[in-house]
């Protein structure tokens, strides 16, 4: 490398000065998917003699900018309260969960062979959990699945009902689709009300929303 040619390190982000239970960063960036470019990652060979299923459903909100939140919650807070109220402080249509990492002290889930009509098969965890992971959306009502490891290793998942109460930390980037809507309708193949994506109206023609309803699985 030629003398001059050395580029400093980029300089680290600082942190933002926030209360210690809830340090968060938020703004906005240029991250869409042009419309081609969708239709040529879903567009796939197929075998000519068979016709494809449908790739999605309810699906009718196509590509959208992102805006980023990053918060942290503290020891004692209960996760899924906190992100109800993030969401409903920030006025945010169309959240989800991208990533998060922390440990809690309790967690309830229910369990994959749950249904509508029998919602027994529950979960209730004590003890300290590492979260390994945490995916899914957060409008109107959270519909969440967790994953966490015990002492051991061992890990359990399943969907989050609440209970998360937080042991040490826990980091989360939360994404908000700025172009769409998300709202819940109850699909009869499910018993649950399940994921609905729209286009947001423009300025003053007013929007459609979704009443807080348990989700499916």
């Amino acid at each position: 490398m030629a003398p001059g040619d050395h580029k400093p390190p980029q300089e680290a982000l600082s942190s933002v000065g926030f209360p210690a239970s809830l340090r968060m960063l938020s703004g906005p960036l240029s991250v869409s998917s042009p419309e081609s470019s969708r239709t040529s990652r879903t567009s796939m060979e197929v075998d000519n003699n068979k016709t494809p299923a449908p790739l999605a459903q309810s699906s009718g909100g196509g590509a959208s900018s992102l805006q980023v939140h990053a918060l942290r919650l503290g020891p004692g807070q209960e996760l899924l309260s906190a992100l109800r109220a993030f969401v409903a402080e920030r006025r945010l249509r169309a959240p989800f969960v991208i990533t998060c990492v922390g440990s809690v002290t309790s967690a309830t889930l229910r369990l994959a062979d749950a249904t509508a009509a029998d919602s027994s098969q529950v979960l209730r965890l004590s003890g300290r959990f590492e979260i390994v992971s945490l995916v899914g959306t957060l409008n109107p009502e959270p519909h969440l699945h967790i994953s966490l490891a015990d002492g051991r290793g061992s890990v359990v998942g399943g969907h989050l009902l609440g209970d998360l109460s937080i042991f040490t930390t826990a980091e989360l980037l939360l994404g908000e689709a700025e172009q769409l809507l998300f709202s819940r309708e109850h699909d009869p193949r499910t018993g649950f009300p399940e994921l609905v994506v729209e286009r947001r109206q423009q300025p003053g023609g007013g929007a459609r929303g979704g009443a807080g309803e348990e989700t499916g699985s």
